[in-house]
């Protein structure tokens, strides 16, 4: 998946088995934080309101599909679900099993 606005090229990833989906939402969410403040922008951002966006996306799919995501600058293991919250969004960390 394209995920334009952190670095050029920047890439997410969607793996999808048996109806079940994780994405890797790459340097787009650097830390948890972010899934609460999408609208906050890191320091390298090439473009920040373009990588606000794309947060912003990529947030709304994983609540909205129930994915899985792995978000590997997170603490370990990194992996959890997004949930809607009102007008943001909450982080769960799950355990890997």
């Amino acid at each position: 998946l394209f995920a334009p606005g952190h670095t050029p090229g920047n890439m997410a990833v969607s793996i999808a088995s048996r109806g079940k989906e994780m994405l890797c939402v790459g340097d787009v969410i650097a830390h948890p934080l972010h899934v609460e403040r999408p609208d906050w922008h890191l320091a390298p951002d090439c473009e920040p309101d373009q990588a606000i966006r794309t947060r912003m996306q990529l947030l709304d799919r994983a609540a909205i599909t129930q994915a899985q995501v792995f978000a590997f600058h997170f603490d370990f293991p990194g992996i959890g679900y997004v949930h809607q919250q009102q007008e943001a969004w909450k982080w769960q960390s799950t355990t890997i099993d």
